[in-house]
């Protein structure tokens, strides 16, 4: 059996970065059967609580400023910083300045139109 070839896809991040008007904004950028990546956009003062997600990922900061907590860890957030998120890992997230991230993680089907979704799934 042939699989579909997927086009190729180039985009400059920071002209996808907005923040919505509930303070959150999210964008999946591209899907295939083993990942995607989306663009995550916090507006200063938003805070995602402690959880954990089933998958693992990649976290690339874009622009902003947060902390980033990761099996009991503080990682500040700052341009350029990069994390691994391994499934099943308590993390939470919290966004000092408008904060836009690009997150990379196994393919799954997430709702990127839901206000209330879970933004680190």
């Amino acid at each position: 059996m042939l699989a579909t070839a997927i086009p190729p896809f180039a985009v400059q991040l920071q002209d996808e970065i907005e923040y919505g008007d509930k303070g959150m904004f999210r964008k999946r950028l591209v899907k295939d059967e083993k990942r995607q990546a989306m663009l995550i956009c916090l507006q200063a003062g938003i805070q995602i609580p402690e959880h954990t997600s089933s998958y693992s990922g990649f976290i690339t900061v874009i622009q902003g400023r947060g902390v980033f907590r990761l099996a009991g860890q503080e990682v500040v957030l700052e341009p350029g910083v990069f994390i691994e998120l391994p499934a099943n890992t308590l993390h939470s997230l919290s966004a000092t300045d408008d904060l836009a991230m690009l997150k990379v993680v196994d393919s799954h089907e997430v709702s990127v139109q839901s206000p209330d979704a879970d933004l680190c799934k």
